[in-house]
């Protein structure tokens, strides 16, 4: 008997993102072990019983964009991902590489180009974003992604779209948060006005998501931890940042 307000979900998400690996299994900042919190999140995940339709891992899988690293990642995560029947859906994020990420956890052949697809999660349509600037750490989206993304959304999806991205389409109040930002949101915003936007489409993002009571998006805290300090960077005009 069904007693809430709203009918069971239909689809159950795990969302982490910035695991920030490096090569060869050094810490992050020299002291945050990232393979062992990352072991952690997944046991956290299997502990709680429940069989998942994904894991979406929204960006800087690796801190360098090392092979290596992504490897370390992936072997990691994979048997819990087989354990859960859950497919693992991967997105770029700034301190990723395109070739590696591609070589490495999608397991296809490199290429410079965006990282954008398409994953059907049995009716509910994921739309996978790269937001990256290589060599930047804000994000944007040119006009050939834009254009790519209108016409994946003027098709209906059966249980509705979730964009997943690593740079925040929001406003934020945190400075440090600005230097990574999504440039240009109103561009964005332009594509999902009239489409299966705003109403039907959530999003999942580096560290805040929308959220739909249709289909919750069980999120972990980031394995790499909140309080490590962030990354120097060298600011150049227009207010973006590029990655030492």
């Amino acid at each position: 008997m069904h007693v809430g307000q709203h009918p069971p979900p239909r689809h159950l998400l795990a969302h982490v993102s910035d695991t920030q690996f490096l090569g060869g299994g050094r810490p992050l900042y020299d002291r945050v072990d990232t393979d062992t919190l990352l072991r952690q999140a997944m046991r956290q995940l299997e502990g709680y019983g429940s069989r998942l339709d994904a894991m979406i891992f929204t960006g800087d899988i690796a801190d360098l964009g090392e092979p290596d690293a992504y490897r370390r990642v992936r072997d990691i995560v994979e048997p819990t991902a087989t354990r859960l029947g859950a497919e693992l859906v991967w997105v770029m994020g700034n301190h990723d590489e395109r070739s590696a990420f591609r070589t490495e956890l999608l397991r296809s052949a490199p290429s410079a180009e965006p990282v954008d697809r398409v994953v059907d999660l049995g009716g509910l349509r994921v739309v996978c974003v790269d937001t990256s600037v290589p060599g930047y750490h804000h994000g944007r989206l040119d006009e050939a992604q834009l254009d790519w993304l209108a016409e994946v959304l003027a098709e209906p999806a059966p249980n509705g779209t979730l964009l997943a991205m690593h740079h925040p389409p929001l406003p934020t109040p945190m400075p440090v948060m600005q230097v990574i930002e999504l440039l240009e949101q109103d561009r964005l915003a332009a594509v999902l006005r009239g489409t299966c936007g705003p109403s039907s489409a959530d999003t999942c993002t580096t560290r805040r998501q929308g959220r739909s009571p249709a289909y919750p998006c069980r999120s972990l805290p980031r394995p790499a931890t909140p309080s490590t300090p962030p990354r120097r960077c060298a600011a150049t005009p227009g207010g973006t940042a590029r990655r030492p």
